[in-house]
């Protein structure tokens, strides 16, 4: 099995727009750079690329151009492409800055 990783930077250019807001904010500065990583996988005889992005959310529509554009690019179909955002309880640890035990906030 053949395994490969790649990182890119997806940080926007300063004056985009910021996401979330009620109010018109557009970006002034960067606190910490997002990436998007990426995973291929080959058995000799399926690929698949796993994406990690550190965004809380992508649509559908986006998704599947980035698939698309990927298997323009490579040799694996769009349909053994898996694009992922940043699980949410990653990002409330983040926040916080606390270590909180996934069953706490799940509460499962």
């Amino acid at each position: 099995m053949n395994i490969g990783f790649s990182k890119i930077s997806i940080t926007p250019p300063l004056g985009t727009k910021m996401a979330g807001q009620l109010l018109n904010y557009s970006a002034k500065g960067i606190e910490s750079e997002l990436f998007a990583s990426a995973m291929c996988m080959d058995n000799g005889g399926v690929k698949i690329i796993f994406v990690s992005c550190d965004v809380l959310i992508i649509s559908n529509e986006t998704a599947g151009e980035v698939c698309a554009e990927i298997e323009k690019a490579t040799d694996v179909p769009a349909e053994n492409v898996i694009i992922c955002t940043i699980p949410i309880v990653a990002l409330l640890r983040r926040i916080f800055l606390v270590w909180v035990p996934i069953p706490h906030i799940l509460r499962l």
